[in-house]
């Protein structure tokens, strides 16, 4: 079955990550993932969001810009969050689904709250 692209987006992708990578990111400004075996597949090199699921925070919270290479060039902090009670009821989208393609409708959400962090 091929991927709808009227409802997911093709360079965003949503993982999952443990709130002290997420943290250790932010403060150091580490320019490189964590082995994709640890906490998820390669990332396709065709992806150039990542919407990162900080577990601890139960919520959607940062994003990450990544180069043709899929290495971090910028870091986003989300000032509205997405957690885990709405993603579920508003967006009948849960963590279990996830590491996956990135739906629009979820997308458009964070359109206006990005704060650049690095």
């Amino acid at each position: 079955m091929a991927l709808d692209t009227r409802h997911y987006s093709l360079h965003d992708v949503i993982l999952s990550l443990p709130s002290h990578v997420v943290d250790d990111m932010i403060d150091n400004g580490v320019h490189v993932f964590p082995g994709p075996w640890l906490y998820f597949g390669p990332i396709p090199p065709q992806i150039q969001r990542v919407w990162i699921y900080e577990e601890d925070a139960d919520g959607i919270t940062v994003m990450v810009v990544l180069d043709q290479n899929t290495l971090p060039i910028r870091l986003y902090f989300i000032t509205n969050p997405l957690y885990a009670d709405v993603m579920e009821s508003q967006y009948n989208f849960r963590r279990g689904q996830i590491p996956r393609i990135a739906p629009y409708r979820i997308l458009r959400r964070f359109r206006h709250h990005l704060m650049r962090i690095w």
